[in-house]
């Protein structure tokens, strides 16, 4: 089988580590995979150069705006899916550890609050914050503003999704870590570097704020599992209207037990007791291996790998 993988020139380490890992399990299931790394306006003449005969699908992590500007006479089929996945090569087997850590965003909400007025209106910024309100009880920014959404001509409704949904997730994190005597903060990505003048600090100049926490940092993607492995409880502050995480993942697999907020997906997958406890409701001991089965079960890149030949098939 053919099959054309290509990807765009992402700001974000992280999602090329995934698309990476991705091809590679499709190339072990015995896909015939080339890579095309280009800008859009070169994408059908490289797919011309590729092959012979074109492939039956052109499969790509391309954002959506990106793929909507392509003119391709080849049936395309996007990956996007609500479950991350892993390497099945980082799941370490559990040993007893201490400490707590956060593997976090680069950016906080009061760096980005410094910013809003840069992009939008008062009355918008009020708008979202009333918002914001509904969306930290688990309802989806998509919902939560939509009423005003409607109301209001000329508002790029994506941008504000986006926009609220790092809020609520930089606010339940703050509010978890508040919650802890002692946690080790790191930067859970590369900044990019378009981004890195808005972004300087933020984290730094919080954590001293609170000097029982320790800042350390961004890891590049490959690293992160190996940062977990040394901490007993990793905080996963991921909203409860959002998809199981790709942090809670690498939690499970570095060995730790992760803490996270109520989530429907995340428990209907690792139910109660098996290496994911919730926040605000009784500790129950944990089996982290068994919380380890369900990621070699559901979770790890060979698997996502077949889920989409199935899907094309």
């Amino acid at each position: 089988m053919k099959v054309d993988f290509w990807k765009t020139k992402s700001l974000y380490e992280l999602n090329t580590w995934q698309t990476e890992g991705l091809a590679k399990a499709l190339k072990d299931l015995g896909v015939e995979v080339r890579y095309i790394d280009e800008e859009s306006h070169y994408i059908r003449s490289a797919l011309q150069r590729l092959w012979s005969e074109p492939p039956r699908r052109i499969l790509s992590f391309a954002a959506i705006p990106f793929i909507k500007n392509l003119k391709l006479d080849i049936p395309h089929l996007q990956l996007q899916s609500l479950l991350p996945a892993i390497p099945k090569e980082v799941i370490t087997p559990p040993i007893a550890k201490k400490g707590i850590a956060y593997f976090g965003s680069y950016r906080d909400n009061e760096s980005i609050n410094k910013n809003l007025y840069q992009f939008f209106s008062t009355r918008i910024i009020e708008k979202i914050r009333v918002s914001l309100k509904e969306c930290l009880e688990g309802i989806p920014p998509q919902e939560a503003f939509q009423e005003e959404a409607d109301k209001m001509l000329g508002v790029d409704g994506e941008a504000v999704y986006f926009l609220m949904d790092y809020l609520v997730r930089s606010l339940l994190a703050k509010k978890m870590l508040q919650s802890f005597d002692s946690v080790a903060i790191y930067g859970s990505m590369l900044l990019p570097e378009d981004y890195r003048s808005l972004c300087k600090g933020s984290w730094e100049k919080w954590a001293c704020t609170y000097p029982h926490f320790s800042y350390h940092g961004p890891l590049s993607a490959p690293e992160v599992v190996s940062a977990m492995s040394g901490y007993a409880l990793i905080l996963d502050p991921t909203p409860g209207y959002s998809a199981v995480s790709l942090r809670l993942l690498q939690g499970l697999a570095s060995g730790g037990e992760v803490l996270t907020y109520r989530n429907p997906l995340v428990e209907s997958y690792f139910g109660r007791g098996n290496g994911v406890s919730y926040v605000g409701e009784d500790p129950l001991p944990q089996n982290i291996e068994e919380g380890q089965a369900i990621l070699r079960k559901f979770f790890i890149w060979e698997v996502r790998a077949k889920e989409i030949l199935d899907g094309i098939n």
